[in-house]
């Protein structure tokens, strides 16, 4: 692992913890409130540094509104653009992740993404040929 990602991974002030504040939040539409900092934000994400730009009213209240977008996901973005780790969840799976990724144009977390979503694939493809045809159940 290269020092610049350790020192990321190593970040103390977890985006994930109670205390933390940062100057703008993402609301999600089940009313969870995710802050960050738009210079980390804004630093990941060219959608987001041309929303700050362009919207003075968001630029004053520092809230983006994420309909359609639970916090788990809104909080697995925000703690990947601080750390570049991300566990995938119940709460949080890669297919719900990967379309906030494509949303603000997050490259990194867009592949992180896509590997895990092929891994699944992989591993029901490899599932699939463990088991007989004759022993499938119709659905």
């Amino acid at each position: 692992m290269s020092n610049k990602l350790r020192f990321l991974r190593e970040y103390d002030s977890s985006p994930l913890s109670e205390e933390f504040r940062g100057d703008m939040k993402f609301v999600g539409s089940d009313g969870e409130e995710v802050y960050a900092h738009k210079f980390i934000m804004a630093g990941r994400s060219m959608v987001l540094r041309r929303m700050f730009d362009a919207d003075t009213k968001r630029e004053e209240t520092g809230i983006v509104q994420c309909p359609g977008t639970s916090g788990h996901v809104l909080r697995s973005m925000v703690n990947f653009c601080y750390t570049a780790a991300i566990q995938f969840t119940e709460e949080a799976p890669a297919e719900e992740v990967i379309k906030l990724a494509h949303k603000y144009d997050i490259n990194c977390l867009k592949s992180v993404c896509q590997e895990e979503l092929m891994d699944v694939v992989f591993r029901c493809y490899d599932l699939l040929l463990t088991v007989p045809v004759s022993d499938w159940t119709p659905v």
